[in-house]
């Protein structure tokens, strides 16, 4: 079962209160240093604030982890960068 603060932040993401979201992100990922949903989420929502770098550095840290994970793919690809 994912960190409860990852299911917070993930409405809370579509709701546009990003920073909120990010915070909450930042204590899944402390929880689970591993939880890629967690980076991916996050990555969206950095990607979403403009804020390119942070969006791959997530993302990156995303593939580090899982290789094969297509949401991480995925993101990198919007923002034109190459796994």
């Amino acid at each position: 079962m994912p960190p409860p603060t990852t299911i917070e932040a993930t409405p809370t993401t579509s709701k546009g209160k990003l920073d909120h979201a990010i915070t909450d992100f930042h204590k899944a990922i402390a929880f689970d240093p591993n939880f890629t949903p967690a980076y991916n989420t996050r990555g969206l929502a950095y990607e979403k604030m403009g804020d390119k770098e942070q969006a791959i550095a997530d993302y990156r840290k995303v593939l580090e982890i899982d290789p094969s994970n297509q949401k991480a793919k995925e993101g990198l690809k919007r923002l034109r960068v190459t796994p």
